[in-house]
């Protein structure tokens, strides 16, 4: 399972996680209106059963 992490880099905060990266850009074009610095990185997630 691929998930997409929207985080501020500078306090390492994880503001939201989706399962794309669309959503993840919009969720990040909505903040920046805020003015603050985000990124969004691809993680790979096991999913183990249990």
């Amino acid at each position: 399972m691929i998930v997409y992490v929207v985080m501020r880099p500078e306090d390492f905060c994880v503001l939201a996680v989706f399962s794309s990266m669309e959503a993840a850009k919009m969720f990040q074009t909505s903040l920046h209106g805020g003015g603050r610095d985000t990124n969004v990185s691809k993680h790979v997630v096991d999913e183990e059963e249990g």
